[in-house]
C-alpha cells in the first residue's frame, strides 16, 4: 500500500500538487495527482507567501482557513492504521474511509507518534475521534471518547506587510497567511483506572461528590460543555480568548461552545502577544478532590517557571469534570515541560495551600511541530527539569511530594497500597525530573523486558506473564527530536498560534481497588429471616462487610422466576419477569406490623395468630437447605390475609406512596400483575395455551384485566384481587430492597447486582414483546471440560434486528431498573452479546447447537471442495459395526425398537472386504425431545438396579448415535450449514476418506476461529452500549467459557470489567493450568470460585494430584510453608509504548496501564491465537498447556515444595485470598463460603454441602444456605480482624484510601 499527503499549493492555478510519502520511502519516486480546487481555494489571493515572519496578528478574513495538526500516541501492528474522523467535512463527517488517514513514525524503540493535518474553516464547532483500522478499513478500535473543537481563525502578516497604524500614509496591501493549531491529544483508554469514576452512580457510593464546594467552584458559573457528557471532551480557542489564568468561562448567548471573557483589566479583544503562542491545558480528575483545586507548574514564565506559589489555577468544568487553563507561551520557552498539581485551598483540610499533591510520573513535555533540535541542549524530550529547578521547587515545598490525607505516600506506608503509580521518564533511566524523593523507590523501567518483547511483539495485558495492567493515557507530547522533515512546517512562520494539550487523567499515586463478599440473598440466615434470607437480611450483611474493610456485596439475581410453581423456580436466571422482584426475598415483620397497626384494636386477635403462625414457620424452616416451595407458600400466605383486610387494602390502594410506585412502574408492574393473575388462573405460564388471553392480544389483555372491574363481575374481581395482591408484595419487595440499597450507600459499601442474560420461555416478556424472541430456539452453552454435552438453558435467544429498532429500549429499560437498587451490575454470560450458542427446540442437551449470528458455511463451498453429500454429512451415520460398537449384544433391541433400515449397503472400514447395512432413527425418535420426552425409558419406581444402569446406557447410546454429524443444517436457509462441535470425535468424520476429512477440518477451522470476528465484533458494538451508554452503575462482564478472539478488546473499550476464575485461566496456553492474580488486568474482577463452580475448599480437597500442582506451582508453597505473595505495587506508566511498561518488578505486582495498553490489545487482537483457548479443526479447545508433573515444579536450587495439606486449612485458604487481594484487578470478589474458611469452626461444614450450583444439571435445585447467622458472624471479631487485615496489606480498604479530615 502506499499512502500520499501533502500541502495545497494555491497559486491560482486549478491543479493541486502532491507529494508521496510512505512508509517505506523511494526518494525517487514521486506522483501528481491532479485535482479541481474547489471555489474557496480558487478564490483565495494568488499572492499567498509560503514564508515569512509574524509581527502582528488581528482577526482573520473569512476566507482565512485554519490548518490543524492532529497528533496521538498509539501502538499498532503492522497492517494496522490511525484515522480522525469526525463531523466536519474534512475529517470525513463520521465515515471512517473519508476520514484523515495519519502517519505514523517511531520514537525511540517501541513508541509511534501518529500525525495529521487538515485545512478548512474551523472555526464552527466540529466533534472527532480516533479509530484504529485494518488493512479493510474496518474499524479494529475506537479511541475512548469523542472531543469537541472550534478555532477563531487568526489572520498572520509579514513584518513588511502588516496594516500601518493611522498616521496618514497609506495602508499597504494585507496578505494573510493560514492560521496552524496544534492538538496534541492523549489516546484514551476506557481501561484506565481512573475512568472507573465516570460510573457516577458507583462514584456516588465509593465517595461522595463534594467537589462543587471545592475552592476550584466557589463563587463561579459552571462551565456548560456542548453534550455534557464525561464521554466528550471539548474546547472552544476564540482567537480572542484571553490567557489570563483566573478569568472565568462563561457560555456566550449565541455560542454552543465556552469561551473566556476577558475582564477590562486582561488583554482583550484582537490584542496578541506578539512571538507567543496561546497553550490550552486540559487534564481530568474523575476522582472527587473535595476542597482540592488543580494548578499547573512548569518552566515558563505562565506556569510559574517552577514555582508552585506563583502557578496558575484551573477552572473546573464539573459535568466532565475536566479542568482547563489558557497561557501564552513565548517562543524562546518552548519545550515547556510542566506538571500538575491538586493544592489544598478550604480551612477544612488546614491552612490552605497547606498541603499539595504534585503528581506522580515524569514531567509532561509541550514541544511543537517543526522545533529545531537545537533550539534546545535536551534533544531527548524526557521532561528532565535541571538541577536548579529541581533546588527551587524543594525550598519552595520541602513538604511531602503527597501530603494530602487521604491519598497514600508512596514513602510512609507499610502496606502494598502504599506505592505510587510509578516514575517513568520519556528517557529510560532518568530520574532528574522527579522533585521529591521517589528516585530511591525502585523504578518500573528499572526492570528487564518482558518476555516476548525482544522481537517487537507486545503481549496483551490481560494475559501477558508478569504482568497486570492498570491502563492509563498516552501522551501526545513528543521528544524534541521526534518530528521528521515529512512531519514539520520548515520556515519561520512555522510557530502555531494555539496548542491545545489534552494530557488524560492526573496522576493519582495510586487506584482504586475494592474487595468484597459475594452470597446469593436466599443463602444467607438470620435470626429474623424466614426459610431464606430476604432484603431486611442485606443490612447485616452489609455490616459484615464494612467491618471487614469490604466496600462490595454482589448477589445473584433478585428476580422473579414463578413459572411452574415448583421448587425448579429456585433457578434464579430463569426469569419469568426483567423487573419484578422475587417474593422469596420478602421480609414479613414489617409487612405484618404495618398492617396490624393500619387494621387497628379490633383486628388485633387476627394479627396476633399470623405472628404465631410467622413464629412457627420461622422454626420449622431453619433448616440446613432452602425448602422453597414450603417458604413461597408461607410468605405469600401471609401477605395474601394482610391484604385482604379491607383498611389495609384501601389504605394501600389510597396511600400516596403507592399510587406514586404504581405512576412510575406502571410499564412492567401492570403487566406482571395480569400476567401472574392469569398463570393463576389457567395453572400454566405457558401463555400459548391461553387462546384468546396469548401474546396477540397482550396489551389488550393488561389494559383491561388491571382496571378495577365492575361491581357485577365476580370473575373479574377476583383476577383484580389477584393484580392487587401482586401490586402489594412488589411494592413492598421494592421498599425493602431501596432501603438495603441506601444503607450501603451510607457505609459506603457498592450493592452489586447480576442482569440475567436470558428470560424464561413463559415469562412476561416474551408475553408481551414477543417479537423481540426467537421462541422456536433456545439458548445455552457449548461442551466443555466442565460438561461434554453442553448446556441448555432453555431460554429464547434474541432477535437483534427486532430490538435494534426502538435502540435496544428493553435492555436499557432493564439497566435503568436496576440502578434504582444496585451501583455496580454483572452482567451475566457476555458472550451471549457478541454470539449465542443457539439450539433446537426440540433439542434438551447443549451439544448440537450452532452460534448465532455467524457465518455459515455455504453449498458452493461445500462443492469447491468436493463435498457434495450434504445428506450423509448432515445425518446421523448408522452402520451395522457402529451399532454393534455401541450397544454390544444388545444391538438388535436398539435398532428394532428406535431404528430401521434405509436400505444402502457401505462396505465396511473396519473389516475391509466387507459390508454393512446403514439405519436411520425413526420418525418419532429423530429428536432429543422424541427421543427423551417420551415414555420409551420411563421405569418403575423400585425397579432393580440392572434395569435401571441397562436403560440408561440405551440411552446414552442412542443419543450418541444420533450426535454423530459432521455439519448442522439451518431450518431458516437451505443453503447455509453450520459444523458439529468436536465433529473429529465422531465415527461419521472418522469413516470419511483422507481428502475429505481435511476438507472439513479445514471449514471448521474457518468458521469457529477466522470468518465470525467481525460479526461478533460489530453485534458486539451494536448491543452492548445499550447497558452501558443508560446506567451510572459500575459494569461487569461475566466471559467466561470458550472466548473469541474480539471480546476483551470490545469490553475494553466499553469500559466492562472482565472475570478471572484462577482455575479456569483464560489462556491456557500461556498461563498453565491455574492462573496467576498477579498478571490480571486492572479492568478485570477476580475470584477463586463463583456460584457456578464448587467451593474453593471442595475444589482443593477433591484431587490429590492436582493440589500438590496447585500449591507448588499457583501458591509457590516450600518446605510446606505458603509464602505472601509480591506486594501490589501501582505503576503508572507515563510513556505510553515503552517496553518498561510490561516488565514485573522484582518486588511487587506490576500493574501494566492499559492505555499504554497497545500491549494489551496487541495480545488480544493481533497475537491472540497464541494466547486464547480457540477451536481446532474438529471443533476441539486448543492451547491448553499440559498439566506439569508436581515433581518437576521445584526449583533444585530452592527448598523442596513439600507435601501441601489435604484439607483446606485455614493457612492454605488465606495464601489464596491473600494472593487474590495482592493483584491488581479493580475487584477482588470472595464467596462467603471461601472467607468462612478462614475459621476452622466455620470450616466443619462437608465441603461438597457448600456448591450453589451444578452447571451439568439443568434441574439443579438452588437450595443452599449458610449454616451461621449474619449476627454471630457479626460478633466474631477475630475472624472480621483476619479478613481486614487481609485488605489492609492489599490497600484495598475504602477507608484509608478517600479518609481525609473532614471528609466521609
Amino acid at each position: 500500500r502506499w499512502f500520499f499527503r501533502g500541502s495545497i499549493v494555491a497559486t491560482g492555478s486549478p491543479n493541486l500538487s502532491f507529494r508521496r510519502c510512505g512508509v517505506r520511502r523511494t526518494a525517487t519516486t514521486r506522483l501528481g495527482l491532479a485535482i479541481k480546487a474547489p471555489p474557496a481555494l480558487r478564490d483565495l489571493p494568488k499572492d499567498l507567501p509560503d514564508s515569512g515572519n509574524p509581527a502582528a496578528m488581528a482577526t482573520a478574513p473569512p476566507d482565512v482557513l485554519t490548518t490543524v495538526s492532529f497528533r496521538v500516541k498509539y501502538w499498532t501492528t503492522w497492517g494496522q492504521n490511525l484515522v480522525v474522523v469526525g463531523s466536519h467535512a474534512q475529517l470525513g463527517e463520521w465515515d471512517v474511509r473519508k476520514g484523515i488517514w495519519m502517519h505514523c513514525e517511531h520514537v525511540g524503540s517501541d513508541e509511534l507518534l501518529w500525525t495529521a493535518k487538515a485545512t478548512g474553516s474551523f472555526h464552527s464547532h466540529f466533534e472527532y475521534r480516533y479509530a484504529v483500522v485494518d488493512g479493510d478499513m474496518n474499524v479494529v478500535r475506537w479511541d475512548a471518547f469523542s472531543r469537541g473543537a472550534s478555532f477563531t481563525p487568526r489572520a498572520i502578516f509579514t513584518e513588511s506587510e502588516s496594516p500601518l497604524p493611522d498616521s496618514g500614509k497609506k495602508k499597504q496591501k494585507q496578505k494573510p497567511n493560514r492560521d496552524r493549531v496544534e492538538i496534541r491529544d492523549t489516546w484514551e483508554s476506557t481501561t484506565h483506572p481512573e475512568n472507573v469514576f465516570r460510573r457516577k452512580t458507583f462514584r456516588d457510593v465509593v465517595v461522595p461528590d463534594d467537589t462543587a464546594q471545592s475552592a476550584g467552584d466557589s463563587g463561579r458559573r459552571r462551565e456548560t460543555l456542548v453534550g455534557g457528557a464525561l464521554g466528550q471532551m471539548n474546547v472552544s480557542m476564540n482567537a480572542s480568548t484571553n490567557a489570563s489564568m483566573n478569568v472565568p468561562m462563561n457560555l456566550s448567548e449565541d455560542s454552543a461552545s465556552p469561551v473566556f471573557h476577558a475582564p477590562p483589566t486582561e488583554i482583550a479583544g484582537n490584542d496578541f502577544v506578539t512571538g507567543t503562542t496561546r497553550v490550552r491545558l486540559e487534564v481530568r480528575t474523575l476522582r472527587p478532590t473535595p476542597g482540592l483545586r488543580l494548578h499547573a507548574v512548569g518552566s515558563s514564565q505562565s506556569l510559574g517557571q517552577w514555582d508552585r506559589d506563583a502557578s496558575p489555577a484551573m477552572l473546573l468544568d464539573t459535568e466532565s469534570r475536566t479542568w482547563r487553563l489558557d497561557v501564552d507561551v513565548h517562543s524562546d520557552e518552548f519545550p515547556v515541560r510542566y506538571k500538575y498539581y491538586l493544592k489544598c485551598e478550604t480551612k477544612a483540610l488546614g491552612k490552605s495551600g497547606a498541603h499539595s499533591s504534585l503528581e506522580s510520573g515524569a514531567n509532561r513535555v509541550i514541544v511543537p511541530l517543526g522545533w529545531s533540535e537545537s533550539a534546545d541542549g535536551d534533544a531527548s524530550g524526557d521532561g528532565a527539569r535541571n538541577e536548579s529547578e529541581k533546588e527551587s521547587a524543594s525550598k519552595s515545598h520541602p513538604e511531602a511530594a503527597h501530603s494530602i490525607p487521604g491519598f497514600p505516600s508512596p514513602l510512609g506506608a507499610p502496606t502494598p497500597a502504599a506505592s505510587g503509580y510509578g516514575l517513568l521518564n520519556e528517557n529510560p533511566g532518568d530520574t532528574r525530573d522527579v522533585p521529591f524523593s521517589w528516585h530511591e523507590q525502585p523504578l518500573a523501567n528499572e526492570q528487564p523486558l518482558a518476555p516476548g518483547r525482544e522481537s517487537g511483539r507486545r503481549e496483551s495485558s490481560r494475559n501477558a506473564p508478569g504482568s497486570g495492567s492498570v491502563s492509563g493515557d498516552i501522551p501526545s507530547s513528543p521528544p524534541v527530536s521526534e518530528p521528521s522533515p515529512s512531519n514539520r512546517w520548515v520556515g519561520p512562520d512555522s510557530r502555531p498560534s494555539r496548542i491545545i494539550a489534552r494530557d488524560g487523567h492526573f496522576r493519582f499515586p495510586s487506584p482504586w481497588r475494592g474487595c468484597g463478599i459475594a452470597v446469593p440473598v436466599f443463602s444467607l440466615r438470620s435470626t429474623h429471616s424466614v426459610g431464606s434470607g430476604d432484603f431486611g437480611d442485606l443490612a447485616t450483611l452489609v455490616d459484615v462487610a464494612h467491618l471487614a474493610g469490604m466496600n462490595v456485596v454482589q448477589i445473584l439475581p433478585v428476580n422473579d422466576t414463578t413459572v411452574h410453581g415448583t421448587w425448579e423456580d429456585s433457578y434464579p436466571y430463569s426469569s419469568m419477569s426483567v423487573f419484578a422482584l422475587h417474593p422469596l426475598y420478602l421480609k414479613l415483620s414489617p409487612l405484618l406490623e404495618e398492617a396490624a397497626l393500619v387494621a387497628g384494636p379490633g383486628r388485633a386477635h387476627v394479627f396476633a395468630a399470623l405472628r404465631l403462625e410467622l413464629e412457627k414457620a420461622r422454626h420449622a424452616l431453619d433448616l440446613k437447605e432452602v425448602d422453597y416451595e414450603a417458604t413461597i407458600a408461607v410468605k405469600m400466605s401471609i401477605a395474601k390475609r394482610c391484604l385482604k383486610e379491607t383498611a389495609v387494602r384501601t389504605t394501600f390502594l389510597e396511600s400516596k406512596a403507592f399510587k406514586t410506585f404504581l405512576q412510575e412502574q406502571q410499564g412492567w408492574l401492570k403487566p406482571y400483575a395480569v400476567f401472574s393473575a392469569l398463570r393463576e388462573l389457567f395453572g400454566t405460564a405457558e401463555h400459548w395455551r391461553w387462546g384468546a388471553l396469548g401474546a396477540e392480544n397482550a396489551f389488550e389483555t393488561v389494559a383491561r384485566l388491571s382496571a378495577p372491574p365492575n361491581g357485577c363481575d365476580s370473575g373479574a374481581g377476583s383476577i383484580h384481587d389477584a393484580v392487587v395482591l401482586r401490586y402489594y408484595v412488589q411494592f413492598h419487595l421494592d421498599s425493602q430492597l431501596r432501603a438495603a440499597s441506601a444503607f450501603a450507600k451510607k457505609k459506603g459499601v457498592l450493592l452489586k447486582g447480576d442482569l440475567p442474560i436470558g428470560v424464561d420461555k413463559a415469562s412476561v416478556d416474551t408475553w408481551m414483546h414477543p417479537t423481540l424472541f426467537r421462541m422456536h430456539a433456545s439458548t445455552g452453552a457449548p461442551p466443555d471440560q466442565f460438561d461434554p454435552n453442553g448446556q441448555n438453558w432453555g431460554f429464547p435467544t434474541y432477535n437483534w434486528d427486532a430490538m435494534s429498532k426502538d435502540g435496544y429500549e428493553w435492555w436499557r429499560e432493564r439497566m435503568r431498573h436496576l440502578e434504582r437498587y444496585f451501583s455496580a451490575m454483572r452482567v451475566d454470560h457476555v458472550l451471549g452479546f457478541f454470539r449465542i450458542w443457539e439450539l433446537p427446540g426440540h433439542a434438551r442437551l447443549g451439544k448440537m447447537g450452532r452460534f448465532r449470528p455467524s457465518v455459515p458455511i455455504r453449498r458452493h463451498e461445500l462443492d469447491k471442495n468436493g463435498l457434495w453429500f450434504v445428506d450423509r454429512l448432515c445425518d446421523p451415520w448408522i452402520t451395522g459395526v457402529a451399532l454393534r460398537s455401541v450397544f454390544g449384544d444388545r444391538d438388535g433391541e436398539a435398532s428394532g425398537r428406535f431404528l430401521e433400515e434405509t436400505g444402502i449397503v457401505v462396505p465396511s472400514k473396519k473389516d475391509p472386504g466387507t459390508s454393512t447395512m446403514t439405519f436411520r432413527f425413526k420418525t418419532e425418535f429423530r429428536t432429543e425431545e422424541g427421543l427423551l420426552d417420551g415414555d420409551a425409558f420411563r421405569i418403575r419406581d423400585g425397579s432393580p438396579d440392572w434395569l435401571i444402569k441397562e436403560t440408561a446406557e440405551l440411552r446414552a447410546g442412542l443419543l450418541k448415535l444420533q450426535h454423530n454429524v459432521c455439519l448442522l443444517r439451518d431450518a431458516e436457509d437451505a443453503d447455509a450449514f453450520y459444523p458439529r462441535i468436536e465433529l473429529g470425535t465422531t465415527s461419521s468424520f472418522q469413516e470419511l476418506e483422507p481428502w475429505a476429512q481435511n476438507a472439513l477440518l479445514y471449514l471448521s477451522d474457518d468458521y469457529f476461529n477466522k470468518r465470525q470476528d467481525t460479526l461478533w465484533r460489530e453485534n458486539a458494538r451494536r448491543t452492548l452500549p445499550a447497558l452501558t451508554e443508560c446506567t451510572g452503575q459500575l459494569v461487569c462482564g461475566e466471559d467466561l467459557g470458550m472466548v473469541p478472539q474480539c471480546v476483551q478488546p470490545v469490553l475494553e473499550d466499553l469500559g466492562i470489567l472482565g472475570l478471572r476464575i484462577q482455575r479456569m485461566p483464560h489462556s491456557p496456553g500461556l498461563d498453565g493450568e491455574f492462573g496467576a492474580p498477579s498478571t490480571y488486568a486492572y479492568d478485570t474482577v477476580c475470584s477463586p470460585s463463583c456460584h457456578d463452580t464448587n467451593t474453593t475448599r471442595a475444589w482443593y480437597e477433591a484431587d490429590e494430584a492436582r493440589r500438590c500442582r496447585f500449591a507448588a506451582s499457583a501458591l509457590e508453597m516450600r518446605g510446606g510453608v505458603f509464602p505472601s505473595p509480591p506486594a501490589y505495587r501501582a505503576e503508572h506508566v507515563e510513556p505510553g509504548s515503552s517496553s518498561n511498561a510490561f516488565a514485573p518488578p522484582k518486588d511487587g505486582v506490576h500493574v501494566q496501564r492499559q492505555g499504554d495498553a497497545q500491549g494489551r490489545r496487541r495480545g488480544s487482537i493481533d497475537d491472540a491465537s497464541a494466547r486464547r483457548p480457540s477451536v481446532d479443526c474438529g471443533g476441539h479447545e486448543t492451547g491448553r498447556r499440559e498439566s506439569v508433573n508436581y515433581d518437576e515444579t521445584a526449583d533444585p536450587e530452592k527448598e523442596p515444595p513439600g507435601v501441601p495439606p489435604a484439607k483446606c486449612e485455614p493457612r492454605v485458604m488465606r495464601a489464596i485470598i491473600r494472593q487474590h487481594m495482592a493483584s491488581p484487578s479493580a475487584l477482588a470478589i470472595f464467596p462467603m463460603q471461601d472467607l468462612l474458611a478462614l475459621n476452622n469452626l466455620y470450616a466443619q461444614r462437608p465441603a461438597s454441602e457448600e456448591t450453589i450450583n451444578d452447571p451439568t444439571n439443568n434441574k439443579h435445585y438452588w437450595r443452599f444456605r449458610l449454616h451461621l447467622r449474619l449476627e454471630d458472624l457479626l460478633s466474631n471479631h477475630e475472624w472480621l480482624a483476619d479478613i481486614k487485615q487481609l485488605v489492609d496489606e492489599a490497600g484495598r480498604n475504602p477507608s484509608e484510601f478517600f479518609a481525609h479530615a473532614g471528609g466521609h
